[in-house]
């Protein structure tokens, strides 16, 4: 049952990471409608790291590989070294 167990965490896991970067992609595009007011520095620090691999969006989109490059940005641990202030 262990492995079972273990088996379905990665699975939740991976799944919040996804939750994670869908919810990236929306604050992100959410912020450039704001626009010119500012957030914080820290957030304008984690919006540039976004738009550094994903642009904001003008018009419908498949957005299937925005997802995947956000996963990845969650994944790399830029955004925790942000908020930690490394960067």
């Amino acid at each position: 049952m262990g492995s079972i167990s273990g088996r379905k965490c990665l699975r939740v896991l991976e799944n919040l990471e996804k939750i994670q970067a869908i919810e990236l992609l929306c604050a992100s595009q959410a912020l450039e409608f704001v626009r010119p007011l500012k957030t914080s520095p820290i957030l304008e620090k984690v919006q540039a790291r976004v738009r550094e691999d994903i642009p904001h969006f003008e018009k419908d989109e498949i957005f299937s590989t925005a997802i995947n490059k956000a996963i990845a940005i969650v994944q790399s641990g830029d955004l925790l070294n942000i908020a930690e202030g490394v960067n």
